[in-house]
């Protein structure tokens, strides 16, 4: 007798929590939904080992939420970007006066049930749910990724010496491959902060993502990945590190990562140091704000401002080499990138 197959699980758990939910009129339906959205103008010039190059390029995403009742809430976001590649959100300008491709990238429904105060759970496609780096948070998830699953969580306001104490199980579908075997990521995740003194606390988190499946090399991956951040007032100082603990060589899965971010009235000033070795991140889901995503040590520097709640910009400036000096290519690559942000 064939197994359940974990897939066929999230149609029936929508069914269930949906059936728990009052019949609405049109037009409790109509004013229950809320409209967003959000355009980056960004460009780049890089000077890699190809030569130097520039780019512009934009993200537009556009996002609609509907409050079914007080414990349940559909998501719909759509975006540009690469359908092809989960990490590539932008259209680049210059392809021939060619239309951009705007494609639903988040999909899920969220449901906190009233009998299990802080308790959350959420189906379909949406975004990272569990606490990354302060200072720069997309070394092993970047932020364009949107997994695709069940994630179960419980965050809990005060515990002991904890503040916002949360717990997270993720399930996430990285490829269902028909009657074959599937590639799934199992995620755990635990964090908490420590208030003391005032205006001080400090962050502590711990995400660990377990692949399975052999599609695109998923089985070689178990990756831990631990943070510690400072908070003092408008200053913050994080160090993060990363290891693969199913890496086929111990001397290529680990990784780490120290920054520093501080936040005035002109804008907010970060630095970040990275190292992470060829298998410390799984490439496929890793960053792709720097000209490389593993192999690579990065010096990160940069200048964030928000105006006002509708308009920000950014200023980077990326500067990566090759962590093993014996490979080909071993030589300083530099990204300067500007960012031009409009909310609505």
């Amino acid at each position: 007798m064939p197994g359940i197959r974990p897939l066929t699980l999230i149609p029936a758990l929508l069914v269930g929590v949906s059936l728990g939910a009052p019949r609405a009129t049109a037009q409790q339906i109509a004013e229950g939904w809320e409209f967003s959205g959000d355009l980056r103008l960004r460009a780049d010039l890089d000077d890699s080992l190809a030569g130097d190059g520039e780019s512009l390029r934009a993200r537009l995403r556009l996002g609609a939420s509907w409050q079914i009742d007080e414990q349940l809430r559909l998501r719909l976001r759509a975006s540009t970007g690469d359908p092809d590649d989960a990490r590539e959100a932008y259209a680049t300008f210059g392809d021939g006066f060619s239309r951009f491709d705007l494609e639903l990238d988040q999909v899920y429904l969220d449901y906190r049930p009233d009998w299990a105060r802080g308790s959350q759970l959420t189906a379909g496609k949406f975004a990272y749910p569990f606490r990354r780096n302060p200072v720069y948070g997309q070394l092993v998830w970047d932020e364009d990724v949107q997994p695709e699953g069940l994630t179960l969580s419980y965050e809990q306001e005060e515990a002991g010496p904890f503040e916002n104490l949360s717990f997270g199980f993720g399930q996430w579908a990285v490829f269902e491959n028909g009657t074959g075997a599937d590639a799934w990521a199992t995620v755990l995740h635990a964090s908490g902060e420590i208030p003391w003194d005032g205006d001080q606390s400090l962050e502590i988190a711990a995400t660990f993502n377990w692949y399975n499946g052999t599609v695109a090399g998923a089985a070689d991956f178990g990756i831990l990945d631990a943070l510690v951040a400072w908070n003092w007032g408008d200053f913050v100082y994080s160090t993060q590190v990363v290891s693969n603990l199913r890496a086929d060589d111990d001397e290529d899965g680990a990784g780490a990562a120290f920054g520093a971010a501080y936040d005035t009235s002109v804008g907010r000033f970060y630095y970040q140091f990275s190292a992470i070795e060829t298998d410390a991140v799984f490439a496929s889901v890793a960053q792709n704000d720097f000209l490389y995503s593993n192999n690579h040590t990065t010096q990160l520097v940069g200048w964030r401002r928000a105006l006002n709640e509708t308009v920000g910009f950014g200023l980077s400036l990326a500067a990566s080499d090759r962590a093993e000096e014996d490979l080909p290519g071993d030589e300083v690559v530099y990204r300067l990138r500007f960012d031009f942000d409009l909310s609505f």
